[in-house]
């Protein structure tokens, strides 16, 4: 997956085919990777000379360059060991290694060796610069069409595309090649369903090996500038595609902290305005305690007792006074008389009943009292004095009742 993100996704495919007489002519594809479909998004053949193909292409397409032709010298050596500078020898004897780029490709039985002189290719390169096009691979002859034949409909023995013809053995290796000028396939070429040009095969297949470059084996001229270019485009398109998505994922972070921070703060202000409110509503509830102790207390001093029938209570209590018992005086909720200080004002006491009276007998007052303690809305009932006249011959007595 990491390879599909951070590949070439657009690459123009270049063949410049170098003509016997001087010239040449020049054929380029667009190729565009979406995903995992490749699409062609333009097609240009048989232009001569490069200043006419390249007023079609945006400079900021890099370029997979591709040359056959004139000065491209294609040998088959005997073994599966690649060409060196070492054994350059084998292929030309009397020339120097330093003077040539070569490509190696495997044969069915030897090793395919495309070579081209340096002087040669890199006054195309160069041309290229100069229009500033960033060449990342250079391969020669048809040799990239290697590559890619699963992809066209060639289903025979012989491959036949723009004069180049190839001989294959049974499980599609190459067994020999030679060029035949204005020779094309005997029937229409297909891409999967898209019909291609016969001089249109080798950019596409040039163009291919740059998108896949990592994930195939390439048929490339070693080229130690363009390889080292390939590279650098390769490390710089990772570099900004993974600061692109670092920037994007701190982005991100930040929005979620933004949006974090502003629902926490949301939350705060709500809780604050909850915690304003309780509060104020403790103070109004502690300011409604206190004025109701006051009034209470006020209640208690004046002997308010909660609008008690006080007349049904002493008719009660009346009812039950026996015989040998005078009812001389009565206080519901008398003066409390430890109260005497006038800067304290008057003070009644809360829910008691004081009666006064005489009787010869202490017996018969202890017996009221008890018939009192029986009344179901009575606290209490106490003798609290019981003193005898010896002038009147009787007792005088003071009952404190607690409702």
């Amino acid at each position: 997956m990491l390879k599909a993100v951070f590949r070439i996704n657009e690459v123009a495919g270049i063949n410049l085919h170098l003509l016997s007489g001087g010239g040449l002519e020049a054929d380029l594809v667009v190729l565009k990777a979406d995903g995992n479909q490749l699409e062609l998004t333009q097609k240009i053949t048989c232009k001569k000379g490069l200043k006419e193909l390249l007023g079609h292409l945006d400079v900021k397409t890099p370029v997979a360059l591709n040359i056959t032709g004139k000065g491209v010298l294609i040998k088959k050596i005997e073994g599966d060991e690649e060409l060196t500078a070492a054994g350059f020898h084998r292929v030309l004897p009397n020339a120097e290694a330093a003077d040539f780029y070569w490509q190696n490709m495997p044969a069915a039985d030897g090793m395919f060796v495309a070579l081209i002189r340096k002087s040669d290719a890199d006054r195309l390169l160069a041309e290229l610069a100069e229009s500033r096009l960033q060449v990342l691979a250079l391969s020669l002859g048809p040799f990239p069409v290697q590559v890619i034949q699963p992809q066209l409909n060639f289903y025979g023995e012989e491959l036949v595309f723009n004069g180049h013809v190839i001989q294959r053995a049974a499980k599609g290796e190459w067994l020999t090649y030679r060029y035949e000028a204005g020779k094309q396939s005997p029937f229409p070429i297909k891409l999967e369903n898209e019909k291609l040009d016969d001089r249109l095969v080798i950019p596409y297949a040039a163009a291919f090996q740059i998108i896949l470059s990592g994930q195939i084996q390439p048929v490339w001229a070693q080229v130690p500038e363009v390889t080292g270019r390939l590279n650098k485009y390769l490390q710089n398109r990772k570099v900004t595609i993974i600061s692109t998505f670092s920037l994007g994922l701190l982005f991100l972070m930040l929005l979620i902290n933004f949006l974090l921070l502003s629902h926490y703060q949301s939350e705060n202000e709500k809780m604050s305005s909850r915690a304003s409110q309780t509060a104020a509503d403790v103070a109004d509830l502690d300011s409604l305690s206190a004025q109701i102790k006051t009034k209470q207390a006020l209640l208690d001093s004046l002997g308010w007792d909660g609008g008690l029938s006080h007349s049904v209570q002493l008719d009660k209590l009346a009812q039950l006074v026996p015989p040998g018992v005078i009812w001389r005086e009565a206080w519901v909720n008398p003066q409390d008389a430890s109260v005497q200080n006038k800067a304290h004002g008057m003070r009644f006491l809360s829910r008691q009943i004081q009666i006064q009276g005489t009787s010869e007998r202490i017996v018969a007052v202890n017996e009221w009292v008890s018939r009192i303690k029986s009344l179901a809305w009575v606290k209490d009932a106490q003798l609290q004095r019981f003193n005898y006249n010896n002038e009147l011959s009787t007792g005088e007595f003071l009952v404190l009742i607690q409702y």
